[in-house]
């Protein structure tokens, strides 16, 4: 986690004419390197704005940009165009509220990442710490996080899934008669990314018709492999019925949905809806874990880990590197030789914003 202190703002606009004040809020960041405050910035992003912009809310904290993006992934489903998003009072309150609790916690850990950064570069002794009921607390919010991205990660690829699915039904009945599924109206929810073929180099095949070149363009250095593991109890129980009801409740609806749609049941709005939610709780999840991770790696130093929880070995590796990018410039036809064009894929990206109708 990057710890570049900021200003995570808050900007709403007046009405020139009514005097009213809109439900449209834009989050946006300063850092504190940058010359310029969030007033700055609310003037900067006045021009071409009929309605009077004006700073609502200034929270401070390091780690801002990473403030910044999980207030936008947390408040997805209000979002929609950029960092716009809109609020009526009572959840602009408690947008607030969010990014002020996140600001604390990251101030309460700052120290942690601290001194986990500072022994990240250094060899680990072989000796383990004995837990602390602290360390244990943390050991639960790692495991408790990481079965919560688990179950996140998994709704989103079955979503996502859906969605490629929709996509490649044809945009009208094949025929008059037999009709069958066509295509929704996806764009509103998701967009479809072509990626285009790439050149792939066959570097175990060229290592073995030129050993000598392979050799003159591989890299060798000296460099710490860090490696962090943790111990996950047999007798634990981390379902999410136990350890987040919440997310259980959301994830226990996705899959009845799922399991009831079928191409032309118009239930993609409601997917996508729900989508924009499990946005929100992996990214929640996501912060708890690196802040987990940074205490664990504090208290460990320079000790191999904490026994029964976590290893976080750290080793003096020789590695080497073949860099393709400067022999591919220096021998481009022999290069050409081992290169093949890859297909070309497709993906299926989420439109991380609720921008088609009113919310209920």
């Amino acid at each position: 986690m990057k710890l570049t202190p900021g200003e995570l703002y808050f900007v709403r606009e007046t009405d020139v004419l009514t005097n009213e004040i809109s439900n449209y809020v834009k989050i946006g960041l300063v850092r504190e390197e940058e010359s310029r405050t969030s007033q700055d910035r609310a003037l900067e992003h006045q021009t071409g704005n009929p309605r009077t912009l004006h700073v609502d809310t200034v929270v401070k904290s390091p780690a801002i940009s990473e403030i910044e993006n999980i207030m936008h992934h947390l408040l997805a489903e209000n979002r929609i165009s950029g960092e716009w998003f809109n609020f009526t009072p009572a959840e602009l309150a408690e947008a607030i509220s969010i990014a002020q609790d996140l600001a604390e916690e990251a101030n309460a850990n700052v120290g942690k990442f601290a001194i986990a950064d500072s022994f990240k570069n250094k060899v680990s002794q072989k000796s383990l710490i004995q837990p602390t009921p602290e360390i244990l607390t943390w050991h639960g919010v790692l495991l408790a996080s990481e079965a919560k991205i688990k179950k996140c990660t998994a709704i989103d690829s079955e979503i996502r899934e859906i969605f490629r699915n929709a996509h490649a039904q044809p945009k009208t009945p094949t025929s008059v008669v037999d009709g069958g599924p066509v295509r929704e109206d996806i764009e509103k929810y998701a967009t479809v990314q072509e990626r285009k073929a790439s050149l792939q180099f066959d570097q175990a095949s060229f290592q073995i018709a030129h050993p000598d070149l392979f050799v003159q363009f591989t890299n060798t250095k000296s460099r710490i492999a860090p490696s962090f593991t943790i111990t996950r109890p047999k007798d634990l129980d981390l379902s999410l019925e136990v350890i987040d009801r919440q997310l259980f409740i959301l994830t226990s609806e996705v899959e009845t949905i799922l399991g009831s749609y079928s191409p032309g049941s118009a239930l993609l709005e409601l997917l996508h809806t729900k989508s924009l939610q499990l946005i929100g709780h992996n990214a929640r999840a996501s912060w708890d874990k690196e802040i987990a991770q940074a205490n664990l790696k504090a208290f460990c130093k320079d000790a191999a880990g904490v026994v029964d929880v976590c290893k976080w070995t750290r080793t003096l590796k020789e590695t080497k590197t073949f860099d393709e990018k400067a022999f591919v410039s220096a021998f481009p036809d022999i290069a050409k030789e081992f290169s093949t064009v890859g297909e070309g894929t497709q993906a299926i990206v989420m439109k991380r914003k609720r921008a088609y109708i009113p919310r209920k």
